[in-house]
């Protein structure tokens, strides 16, 4: 099977995975934002102000930024698996692709783990040491994170090697 094939196939399966993940999260999204809803309308009712007002503001901004990254990693893998279809796939700009999606996917697993720790607080109304540890880390986003930053720093030699060879020929 020609190289161009195999890229187009991996680019159908990238957009059908994507299709079903957002398909399946519209429920949780759904209800999200009627929880969030109902605790809005239930303050103005009451006209009491909720104390921990500050912190779901924080985790939603939280969630938003990692909403943002998340993007950022989806669109920079899609046009990486696109370069592929060029010769010249060490090249500067994959190089700087696959290092920022490292660097969004570190970043994002501890957004997600500061997140969790504010919903965690806010429901129990309590932090302590033990809180830290029953709050759930994305270890593999993290991981995935470090693998990419691995694979970039593969490239960047990649890179150096090609050009020393340019040089010589």
């Amino acid at each position: 099977m020609k190289i161009i094939n195999q890229i187009t196939i991996i680019k159908a399966a990238y957009i059908l995975l994507l299709a079903v993940v957002i398909l399946v999260s519209l429920e949780d999204a759904s209800t999200g934002f009627m929880d969030g809803w109902q605790g809005v309308t239930n303050e103005k009712s009451n006209n009491n102000l909720n104390p921990n007002a500050f912190l779901e503001l924080l985790s939603g901004i939280l969630m938003l930024v990692s909403a943002y990254l998340g993007s950022r990693i989806i669109t920079m893998l899609y046009a990486f698996i696109n370069s592929a279809k060029s010769d010249d796939v060490f090249n500067v700009k994959n190089y700087s692709r696959l290092l920022w999606m490292g660097i969004n996917s570190i970043i994002t697993s501890f957004l997600v783990y500061f997140y969790n720790l504010i919903k965690f607080y806010v429901k129990h109304d309590a932090l302590k040491i033990d809180t830290l540890r029953n709050v759930d880390f994305n270890f593999w986003l993290f991981v995935f994170g470090l693998t990419l930053l691995t694979i970039a720093l593969v490239f960047k030699k990649g890179i150096e090697l090609k050009q020393e060879n340019d040089l010589t020929i």
